[in-house]
């Protein structure tokens, strides 16, 4: 055997068997105390000799290959301005620094995604607004809006329609359409191009027939202008399909998420007229929490504000997701996350403060009490679990990394990469081009700006969780990802080393539950409703 056992295994136990990890496999296999003492001791001799099945199926796989899958989709994160009305104590953004991007820049920068960065992508997701409070910016999200309507291809060209036919399905539409839009110069296209972008066709044709159109469309909702072209679209391709106008589509996507202090009734209607039915809330939970992290410049807490933006969002209608961010100040999860659903929220995300600042700066007590409160929370799901019960809190962050390694195993995935680094291109309010949110600013991740015109090749290249020393030689390094390389550009150490303890952690506590689980004939069960 090659010197790999050292970190290859993961040795644990329930109250009822011994079990083993194993990374190559990215297996969890039940073991006998004599084969889980063989191993501890490293006598592989005698694994050979009395456990020879386990031998020739497990230890005899000495390496193995990881292929990364290429994805289509087109991640890219721009931050409009740095425009914000809170000072929150653990934000990274330049707050003294007041920067930008025109209408004009972001035109150039969808140009230069969709055409120059990555023009083969089928689908782009843009998130908006993450170095700003993006009510604050609604003119500009209001004028992306517009951009997607343009780019994302539900308006004809001459690629996908001549102007013969296009002319026969312009007279094909009611007349009391197509006097409006009749013009002399007989472009054709134009004309059913300004169909799209002024007529409400849903109010012709009976769109309920048409199930992703039923599921989305309110006719009490004015929509935006890309959602209208998308949805006049629809009905076209789908009410003429002897004509085979339907081609293929540059999908484009927007998201951003809210503070809460500002929300007033046209981000509310804006936010339904793109067909947005969910949308995140910074909140950290009870009001002392929130209130020492999140606020205004002149001191005051914006607890109140938040409450009162939620409840509106929810009165309209919008699913509120509680967006958390967790300080070595206050870390107990489960005290957060029943706080939450005590107030009313359903779905709650949560991420660890990053930066050089104070109070983001884990120790290992803090993240041992983090620890702890995951520890309550896992075995309260389990004992839910074994009285046929589904709790609130469990529903509430199931899609929250707490239970990603338990997903894994069970699926058999892997992870390369720690997480979007590589795969997503981040623009600052200047136009500046970042692997990172946290890293806008860092001259040791400047990667260039949008003008220089450089494709995604160009740019990015995703760091594999074997190049780095800290996590080659680590048993979980298939499940975690590998280190954050944000810390690693701040010189953080102590962070790094604290949430390299954590996340190997919890992924051995998210072993431990699989195995419970799994000893009561409930992990298929568990994996469904979590998945």
């Amino acid at each position: 055997m090659k010197k790999i056992e050292d970190w290859r295994f993961f040795l644990f136990a329930t109250d009822k068997h011994d079990y083993l990890f194993d990374c190559f496999t990215h297996k969890i296999y039940t073991i006998n105390n004599d084969l889980a003492a063989l191993i501890s001791n490293k006598n592989f001799k005698a694994i050979k000799k009395y456990y020879k099945k386990f031998y020739e199926t497990v230890l005899k796989t000495s390496s193995f290959t990881v292929k990364e899958r290429y994805n289509e989709k087109c991640n890219v994160t721009i931050n409009i301005s740095n425009n914000c009305n809170l000072n929150c104590e653990y934000c990274y953004r330049c707050k003294s620094a007041k920067s930008s991007l025109s209408e004009n820049n972001l035109a150039k920068i969808m140009e230069y995604i969709t055409k120059i960065y990555n023009p083969e992508a089928t689908e782009y997701a843009f998130s908006l607004c993450y170095t700003s409070e993006s009510s604050f910016d609604l003119e500009k999200l209001r004028y992306f809006d517009y951009l997607t309507g343009q780019y994302e291809r539900y308006l004809f060209d001459t690629e996908q329609i001549s102007q013969a036919k296009a002319e026969q399905l312009f007279y094909e539409l009611p007349q009391n359409i197509t006097a409006k839009w009749f013009a002399d110069d007989n472009d054709f296209i134009k004309m059913l191009n300004n169909i799209l972008i002024n007529e409400e066709l849903w109010k012709i044709y009976d769109y309920k027939k048409i199930e992703y159109l039923a599921r989305v469309l309110n006719a009490n909702v004015t929509l935006s202008y890309s959602r209208k072209i998308m949805v006049n679209r629809q009905i076209l391709n789908n009410f003429f399909k002897e004509f085979e106008i339907e081609t293929k589509i540059k999908y484009i996507s927007m998201s951003f998420m809210t503070n809460g202090t500002h929300v007033t009734d046209e981000y509310i209607a804006f936010m339904k007229s793109i067909l947005m039915d969910t949308i995140y809330v910074s909140i950290d939970g009870p009001r002392a929490i929130h209130d020492a992290n999140r606020k205004y410049f002149d001191s005051k807490g914006s607890y109140n504000d938040v409450i009162s933006g939620v409840e509106k969002l929810r009165q309209n209608g919008l699913n509120v997701i509680a967006s958390v961010v967790i300080t070595p100040a206050y870390p107990e999860l489960d005290k957060i996350v029943d706080y939450l659903i005590s107030i009313g929220f359903e779905k709650i995300s949560f991420n660890l403060a990053r930066g050089k600042t104070k109070i983001t700066q884990f120790t290992k007590d803090s993240i041992d009490i983090l620890l702890n409160s995951i520890r309550r929370m896992f075995n309260s799901f389990f004992n839910d679990f074994v009285n046929g019960k589904v709790s609130k809190e469990l529903l509430a962050i199931k899609d929250t990394m707490i239970f990603l390694a338990i997903k894994k195993i069970y699926y058999g995935n892997y992870v390369t990469s720690r997480c979007t680094w590589g795969k997503e291109l981040i623009i600052d309010s200047e136009g500046n081009l970042y692997h990172c949110n946290s890293t806008i600013g860092y001259k040791e991740d400047l990667l260039g700006h949008y003008k220089d015109s450089k494709t995604r090749e160009d740019l990015l290249k995703t760091p594999n969780v074997q190049d780095y020393t800290r996590c080659s030689n680590c048993y979980a390094k298939y499940l975690c990802g590998g280190t954050c390389y944000a810390e690693i550009i701040y010189g953080n150490k102590q962070n790094e080393d604290t949430e390299c303890y954590f996340r190997k952690e919890l992924i051995n506590e998210n072993m431990k539950l699989y195995a419970k689980l799994y000893e009561a004939s409930l992990l298929d069960d568990f994996i469904k409703e979590i998945s």
